[in-house]
């Protein structure tokens, strides 16, 4: 099983595989499932349960903070990680650990810039055509 420590340690996988064929058509067919997915969202009555699906709030809360998050896992993953190898922190226990404080300075700092800077900016919107 693969740990956050693992990934951000050692040399990171590449997003593909040898085989074209299955590159190819992995990627095809993942590009033809969200399309489709998008397609549904738009298109299907208010009360379809796909669509009562992603309305939901934590979706909502996650699509809303999302490019914050995006932008700043990066740093905080590698800061809890250097505090758990510092600490010699192994095991289950650790990584499980880990990818919790990951997560959840991941969603503190995120809700903090988006308050702080990006809400801001975004006001600022109105000033522009």
């Amino acid at each position: 099983m693969l740990t956050m420590a693992y990934i951000l340690t050692e040399k990171l996988a590449e997003p593909s595989s040898k085989n074209i064929m299955i590159t190819t058509w992995s990627f095809s067919a993942l590009a033809l499932l969200g399309g489709t997915l998008i397609v549904l969202l738009t298109s299907l009555s208010e009360n379809n349960w796909l669509r009562i699906i992603f309305r939901n709030r934590i979706l909502a809360f996650f699509g809303k903070y999302s490019y914050a998050m995006y932008l700043i896992h990066a740093p905080i993953i590698f800061f809890f990680n250097r505090q758990f190898l510092n600490a010699n922190l192994k095991g289950a226990v650790a990584s499980l650990t880990l990818i919790a404080t990951s997560i959840l300075g991941i969603i503190l700092v995120s809700l903090i810039s988006w308050n702080l800077l990006e809400k801001r900016v975004l006001s600022l919107k109105t000033h522009f055509e």
